[in-house]
C-alpha cells in the first residue's frame, strides 16, 4: 500500500480554490451576431489571462450561437438558456462565477488589450475599493464616429453624480463578486438600468472609481437603440433612428464639440419635424460650452431636490420591471 496521505475534505477544498480563476467574464448576449465574435476576440485576447469566460446565449433566434460555436478555448463557457433578459441572466452569472472578481463585458463592445489587468492590479492594490470601471470610446464604426468619454474618476467625485446620472459604462467595470453579493446583487425589478440602480447601492457601502484610462469601447449604432427602446421600436424604425441622433448629439454636447452635434440634431428634425428635444438641444447647442455644462448641472440639482430620477426609472421608457408571465415575449438586451 503507498504511505501517499489521502486527500482530506480540507485539502480538496484547497485544490478546488488553486484552480479558481482571479476573475470571471460575464456577459449576456441577444441577437448579436454581428458584433458578438469581434467582443469574445477582444476577451480572448487581453494581456491579463487568469480568467473564465461565461456567456450566456439568453435565447437568441439569430445565427449568435453558431458564431460562438467557432471559438475553441479552454476558459470560455457558453450557456444556452430560453430568454429571462439581462438583469436575471446577470444574476444568475453572479451565482455561478468562480473568480473572486467578476469583470462585465457586452456583447456589441470591445475591451482594449490591458484592460484586465490594468483593473485587477487596482482592485488587488486597493481592497477598500469594491468596483472599478474605466474611461471610454463611444463609436460606431458604420457611420465613422469615434468620441473619448471621460467620466468622474475618484471615489468623492463619483459621490457627487451617481444618484442623478450614471458615472460608468455597464460593459467597462470589474468589481468584487462578494461586494456585490452583500449589497443583493442586480435588482430584477429593472429591466433597464440596473446598473445604474445597483451603483448606487454599492457606493452607499464601498468605495468605487474609474480609470482614467480609455480601456473600454461602447458601440452605439441605430440597432442597440431599437434593443434599448424595446420591442416596440424596429431598427429602423423612425422613433430609434431620432432617437440614436439625439444620444450622439449629448455625447457631442457634453464633450464640447457642438458643430457636431448640432449635424446630429438637424438630422433629428429633419426625420421628425414637431419634436421639442432637438429644438431645445439645438438651443443649447448656441450656448457657451461653460454655460451648457452649468445647465446640465441646474438640471442634475433638479433632480437631485425633487428625486426625480427615481420616479422617472418607473416609467416603461426607462425600467419598468422585468415580464414574468409565461406568454411574454422575448425580452430584447440593450448590450451597450
Amino acid at each position: 500500500m503507498s504511505d501517499r496521505p489521502v486527500p482530506t475534505v480540507n485539502t480538496w477544498k484547497m485544490m478546488d480554490m488553486e484552480k479558481r480563476p482571479k476573475v470571471t467574464v460575464l456577459m449576456s448576449v441577444y441577437n448579436c451576431e454581428r458584433y458578438v465574435g469581434e467582443a469574445v476576440e477582444s476577451i480572448l485576447g487581453q494581456t491579463f489571462e487568469d480568467f473564465e469566460f461565461l456567456i450566456y446565449n439568453d435565447g437568441s433566434t439569430d445565427s449568435t450561437a453558431d458564431v460562438l460555436a467557432g471559438f475553441k478555448d479552454s476558459r470560455l463557457q457558453v450557456i444556452h438558456q430560453e430568454n429571462v433578459g439581462l438583469t436575471r441572466t446577470l444574476n444568475r452569472g453572479l451565482q455561478a462565477a468562480r473568480g473572486q472578481y467578476i469583470a462585465r463585458m457586452d456583447a456589441d463592445d470591445v475591451s482594449r488589450p490591458e484592460r484586465l489587468e490594468k483593473q485587477v492590479a487596482f482592485l488587488d492594490a486597493n481592497p477598500d475599493y469594491a468596483l472599478v470601471g474605466s474611461w471610454y470610446v463611444r463609436f460606431n464604426r458604420e457611420d465613422g464616429i469615434y468620441l473619448d468619454v471621460s467620466e468622474p474618476v475618484t471615489n468623492e467625485e463619483i459621490g457627487k453624480v451617481i444618484k442623478y446620472a450614471s458615472p460608468f459604462a455597464h460593459g467597462s467595470v470589474t468589481f468584487r463578486k462578494d461586494c456585490v453579493l452583500a449589497v443583493g446583487g442586480y435588482n430584477e425589478d429593472y429591466r433597464f438600468m440596473q446598473d445604474r440602480e445597483l451603483w448606487i447601492r454599492l457606493a452607499a457601502r464601498y468605495k468605487v472609481c474609474n480609470l482614467p484610462e480609455h480601456l473600454y469601447m461602447l458601440r452605439l449604432t441605430r440597432s442597440n437603440i431599437a434593443s434599448m427602446l424595446g420591442d416596440t421600436f424596429a431598427p429602423g424604425s423612425l422613433h430609434a433612428t431620432v432617437r440614436y441622433h439625439l444620444l450622439w448629439a449629448k455625447a457631442f454636447l457634453r464633450d464640447g464639440s457642438s458643430t457636431e452635434a448640432r449635424r446630429h440634431l438637424m438630422k433629428a428634425l429633419r426625420l421628425k419635424p414637431v419634436n421639442s428635444a432637438p429644438l431645445l438641444l439645438l438651443m443649447a447647442s448656441c450656448l457657451p460650452h461653460r454655460w451648457y455644462l452649468g445647465v446640465r448641472q441646474v438640471w442634475t440639482l433638479t433632480l437631485r431636490r425633487f428625486d426625480l430620477w427615481h420616479r422617472m426609472v418607473k416609467f416603461p421608457a426607462f425600467g419598468y420591471p422585468a415580464k414574468n408571465s409565461d406568454d411574454a415575449k422575448p425580452e430584447r438586451q440593450h448590450n451597450t
